[in-house]
């Protein structure tokens, strides 16, 4: 949920309007008037922008939010290590055949170079 009281503190300490900062910002005065009266609880995120931007603040301090990673169960970690592992196995195989083919490359050139210094 946006933070409103954040939003009205920035504007007081840098001494800004709501009619200055959507002039300066271009977001509707009718827009930050609805954020201001908490109205618009979730503005849109382009607005967002424009108004971290123009106080030169993070997005997130507009919010209460924190960083909670799910928890990876049993289940998905042996699914997904059955899916990487046959990924593994894959690159392995396609990485073998690429140095069989560079092997005969090499072998292959070295013949042509024997022939050829065999001529001189």
């Amino acid at each position: 949920m946006f933070k409103v009281d954040y939003f009205k503190m920035l504007l007081r300490e840098k001494n800004i309007t709501q009619k200055d900062l959507s002039e300066k910002t271009g977001i509707p005065l009718g827009t930050i008037r609805s954020i201001s009266s908490s109205l618009s609880t979730n503005p849109a995120a382009n607005t967002v922008v424009k108004i971290a931007d123009f106080f030169k603040v993070s997005m997130d301090d507009f919010f209460d939010r924190e960083y909670h990673p799910q928890k990876a169960q049993i289940g998905d970690i042996n699914g997904n290590g059955n899916q990487i592992q046959q990924g593994l196995y894959n690159s392995i195989k396609n990485s073998e055949k690429e140095i069989s083919y560079l092997k005969n490359l090499v072998e292959e050139k070295e013949r042509l170079i024997q022939i050829l210094l065999s001529k001189k």
